[in-house]
């Protein structure tokens, strides 16, 4: 999945889960779980040149988004700064597999175990045609984005 859709989720997830160590696990085991769901999403492995530059694009673009999220989320707590704290630090858990390849994914160096988490990633991938796939996540994120927001 791209970087926004595991943001969102982990967002959502604390925003629901008031305790944010059980909010932190969850939002790491929802990567995996969302990886397994039909998406599509270029190979950091395997992407170079203007790839590279569309998935860094993708990344700040969903940083962006996670923040925003977070704070218009936020606003429904008491605390709101703790709340959007939790709230970006689970986006960012949700996306930690994927931080963890990235040694591996551009400069090929096996950090903090990046070759094995890439490649078990890509054994528990569902790749999907990149219309499918790119679709089901927009859907996905609309409904947890609904989901919260009508809470």
């Amino acid at each position: 999945m791209l970087y926004t859709p595991h943001a969102i989720t982990g967002a959502t997830i604390a925003y629901f889960i008031p305790n944010p160590f059980i909010a932190i696990i969850l939002s790491l085991v929802s990567h995996l779980f969302f990886d397994v769901f039909p998406h599509s999403n270029p190979n950091p492995i395997k992407s170079k040149g203007v790839g590279n530059l569309i998935i860094l694009g993708e990344i700040v673009i969903g940083t962006v988004v996670l923040a925003a999220y977070s704070y218009l989320l936020s606003g429904k707590f008491v605390n709101s700064n703790y709340a959007m704290t939790i709230m970006i630090i689970c986006g960012i858990t949700a996306n930690l597999p994927d931080i963890l390849t990235g040694p591996y994914a551009m400069f090929r160096k096996n950090w903090f175990y990046s070759e094995s988490i890439a490649k078990f990633q890509g054994l528990i991938q569902n790749h999907v045609k990149g219309y499918i796939g790119y679709t089901l996540q927009v859907v996905f994120i609309s409904v947890l984005v609904y989901i919260a927001f009508l809470h």
